[in-house]
C-alpha cells in the first residue's frame, strides 16, 4: 500500500544529466541536463520533434539512453519498486482498454500496488469524472480520456508528477482547470513536470521554464525571466522564426 506521509506526499528531485539518445543517424536527445524540484512546476517545452518525449521515455523507463542518465529521488526508475506510489505519468500515446469503465481502469491499477477503493473514488472526483466513471472507456471524449490518464497518475499520491501533454483534448473550462490542479499539486510539495510544445499556455502555470530544440537544450530559467513576448522568445531559441 503507498505510504501518505501525513496526507501529503513530498516530491523528489528529478535529475536528467548529459542525456543522450540516437536513433541511427538522428540524435533524438543530444546532451540534455536540467533539473525539476519539489514545489515547482517545470515546463518541458519544444517544438514537435524536439526531443520531449525520448526524454520522458527514457525518464519512466521505457527507453534506454545512449548516455547520460535520468533519476528520479536518485534512482532510475526501473529501481523503484512501487512506481506508482512515487511517480504518478501520463504520457500522450498511453490508452486504457476501451472495454473496461473508468472505474474498473483505476481499479485494476490500485490493487497492482495495494490501493484501496476508496482511493479510487478520490481521483475519479478530483478529475470530474464521478458520472462518467461506470461507462466504457471506448464511449470517452478525448478529453474524459485525459481526465482518466490524470486520474491513473495521481492514484498513488505520488511526489512525482510526470505529464506529456496534459492539455491536450481539454475545452478551455477543463483547461482552466488543469491549471488549477497543477498548481495545487506544486503548492502541496510535489515536483511536477509538464510537457509541451505551447509556450503560452505552460507560461500561465509553470515556475520554471526548460526548452529544447532538435534534441538540445536551448534555454532553462525562471518563467519570470523570460521579460518579451514569450511565443517570439520560443520561436527564436528553437529556430521557428527562420
Amino acid at each position: 500500500m503507498c505510504s501518505r506521509r501525513g496526507g501529503v506526499s513530498v516530491g523528489g528531485v528529478i535529475e536528467v544529466d548529459g542525456l543522450t539518445k540516437r536513433y541511427g543517424a538522428v540524435s533524438a536527445v543530444d546532451g540534455v541536463s536540467f533539473v525539476a524540484r519539489p514545489g515547482v512546476v517545470t515546463g518541458f517545452l519544444g517544438p514537435n520533434g524536439a526531443g520531449k518525449s525520448t526524454t520522458m521515455r527514457i525518464l519512466l523507463g521505457l527507453a534506454s539512453a545512449d548516455s547520460g542518465q535520468a533519476l528520479l529521488s536518485g534512482r532510475s526508475y526501473r529501481e523503484i519498486e512501487r512506481p506508482l506510489c512515487e511517480v504518478g505519468a501520463l504520457l500522450e500515446c498511453a490508452a486504457p482498454h476501451r472495454g473496461r469503465s473508468g472505474y474498473a481502469h483505476l481499479l485494476w491499477l490500485a490493487r497492482s500496488h495495494g490501493i484501496g477503493v476508496q482511493r479510487v473514488r478520490e481521483v475519479l472526483g478530483l478529475v470530474g469524472l464521478e458520472d462518467a466513471a461506470r461507462r466504457r472507456v471506448g464511449g470517452y471524449s478525448q478529453g474524459m480520456r485525459q481526465r482518466l490518464g490524470l486520474a491513473a497518475a495521481l492514484l498513488g499520491d505520488p511526489g512525482i508528477v510526470v505529464l506529456d501533454e496534459p492539455a491536450n483534448g481539454l475545452d478551455p473550462e477543463g483547461i482552466r482547470w488543469l491549471r488549477g490542479l497543477l498548481r495545487g499539486l506544486a503548492g502541496e510539495g510535489r515536483t511536477v513536470l509538464v510537457s509541451s510544445h505551447l509556450i503560452g499556455e505552460v507560461a500561465r502555470t509553470a515556475d520554471r521554464l526548460v526548452v529544447v530544440a532538435r534534441g538540445r537544450l536551448v534555454a532553462d530559467a525562471d518563467t519570470a525571466d523570460f521579460t518579451g513576448d514569450l511565443e517570439d522568445e520560443f520561436l527564436r531559441l528553437t529556430g521557428g522564426a527562420r
